[in-house]
Formats: structure tokens, sequence, C-alpha cells
């Protein structure tokens, strides 16, 4: 994808496969790890303004973003005890993300309010810093 450096594109591919150290590995092994959720975000965020003016992008990308946005509780099993409401808001954060990718355009007035919205997630985490 243009835009987006090969290195942000192995490590996003990385995140979508569970791969390890990843957000989703992780929290598929139990953990909940705040400073992955939001490199995790970070990446979705990157991949989003990289595609805004691209009418093409890769199908792994798309399928990643989909299924964030569709099966996450998936990734975020009973056993990480998390409350319902906050992850209600994990939910919301990343199918505004992935609004934003299929749709080329922010759902917020602009990316910072986003990354405002992701501050005040951060602050609810099992073990926010």
């Amino acid at each position: 994808m243009k835009g987006l450096r090969e290195q942000e594109t192995q490590e996003l591919r990385r995140e979508f496969e569970g791969g390890e150290n990843s957000f989703l590995g992780k929290s598929l092994a139990g953990t909940w790890d705040s400073p992955a959720f939001r490199q995790l975000c970070a990446l979705l965020q990157t991949a989003c303004v990289a595609s805004e003016n691209d009418s093409h992008v890769a199908k792994w990308m798309a399928a990643g973003f989909y299924d964030l946005d569709t099966n996450l509780d998936r990734y975020l099993p009973p056993l990480l005890g998390l409350e319902a409401d906050f992850v209600d808001e994990v939910k919301e954060h990343f199918m505004f993300l992935a609004c934003w990718f299929f749709s080329g355009v922010c759902p917020f007035e602009s990316p910072q309010l986003l990354q405002a919205e992701l501050e005040e997630i951060l602050k609810k985490s099992p073990n926010s810093d």
C-alpha cells in the first residue's frame, strides 16, 4: 500500500496473524497489554491515513480490518476479565477504524479526536499506564 512503510506493513500483518508479542496474540493467550493495544491502534490509524486516496487495498489488510470489526470477541476471551462496557468501547474504536479504512473518510472531525477517544479508553484499561 502506498504511504505505508515496509516495517509498518510487516507489523500490521504480524498483528492480524496474532503473531508473537502482538496485541491480538497476547489477548488470545489471556493477557491484556495496553502498550500493545496502543501500538495496534496506531498501526491501524496509519493504514487508514495511507489508504485514504487508494482505490485498491490489499486483501489481507481488508480481511484484518473486517475481522477486528466483526470478530473482536474472539480476541478478547472472558479469561481477560474485562468489563463489558470497556470491551464495548474497544469494539467501537475498532469499528471507527474499520469505517475509516473502508470509506477513506475519518469518522471524526479530525484524527486527533479519534486519538483522544483512544486515550480515554486506555485510561480505563486493566493495566493503564
